[in-house]
């Protein structure tokens, strides 16, 4: 895994959960990371236990990507390491219905799902496609599979994030960068027990160790994952046996659940 996607991996998002697990995971092979995230006391911790468990470098720095500017900053802060892996797991969600989110809540949630995901990967795969190998993981959502009232910013984001990963897979085989879409369900990250799910612990409910271990066997083989048996079939049911407009109507009635939570895949 070193030779393939060290000497430094990127996280957006890397502070807990999900993209805590991957550095976790990638610093257990000696790859260093530069992680980013918005919860500066959650980013400290990260980097902290990362540094004191692992003989590697970690770099952190609270970044706001809904903002523009995040970009440029980023870019300038990696400038000069050798990065041959980028996950971009930062999200935010607009619960609720389309037009109750006011105009800049749509935007800084389209910054952060896609345009940071697009600016980000266009920028790291470049370089990874120039050295000729590495690696790259985007978060998507089982929302992006379908229509999702109540929901529909959150789902269109990650059904870019999911068809962008899947159409990489492939473009970038022939230089060694090895892409995948990883497409997620519940997960017992903090943003989730944050939220008061009833899912929270529940035995449908991932944990980020399993999460992230499914995604490192898929990375390379496949263009994109469903995590867990259990949503891959409940993925299969509803595209080949459920017609739209009662998949929309159980989706509504789901999302309820989740209006208060800021950040839930």
């Amino acid at each position: 895994m070193k030779q393939n996607y060290g000497p430094w991996a990127f996280i957006a998002g890397g502070s807990e959960g999900i993209g805590a697990e991957i550095c976790q995971r990638l610093a257990g092979n000696g790859i260093n990371s530069y992680l980013i995230a918005r919860n500066e006391g959650a980013l400290t911790a990260q980097r902290d236990h990362l540094q004191a468990s692992f003989p590697i470098e970690v770099r952190a720095a609270t970044i706001d990507l809904s903002q523009p500017q995040s970009i440029e900053e980023i870019k300038t802060l990696t400038a000069g390491l050798d990065i041959g892996f980028y996950a971009h797991v930062a999200s935010t969600a607009t619960l609720g219905p389309y037009l109750d989110a006011t105009a800049e809540q749509h935007r800084k949630a389209l910054q952060v799902n896609v345009i940071a995901a697009h600016e980000l990967t266009y920028h790291f795969a470049g370089l990874m496609k120039a050295r000729g190998s590495g690696g790259i993981m985007l978060c998507s959502s089982m929302a992006s599979l379908s229509a999702f009232p109540y929901n529909g910013q959150y789902a269109a984001n990650k059904a870019y994030i999911r068809l962008l990963g899947e159409a990489l897979w492939y473009e970038l085989a022939e230089s060694s960068v090895d892409v995948l879409s990883l497409v997620i369900s519940e997960v017992s990250t903090p943003a989730l027990l944050r939220s008061g799910s009833e899912l929270q612990g529940g035995d449908k409910t991932l944990t980020p160790q399993s999460v992230v271990e499914e995604a490192f066997e898929a990375l390379g083989k496949q263009p994109s994952l469903i995590t867990g048996k259990r949503n891959r079939l409940t993925a299969f049911i509803a595209r080949h046996f459920i017609p739209q407009q009662r998949m929309m109507k159980i989706l509504a009635e789901e999302i309820t659940r989740y209006r208060d939570t800021p950040d839930v895949h």
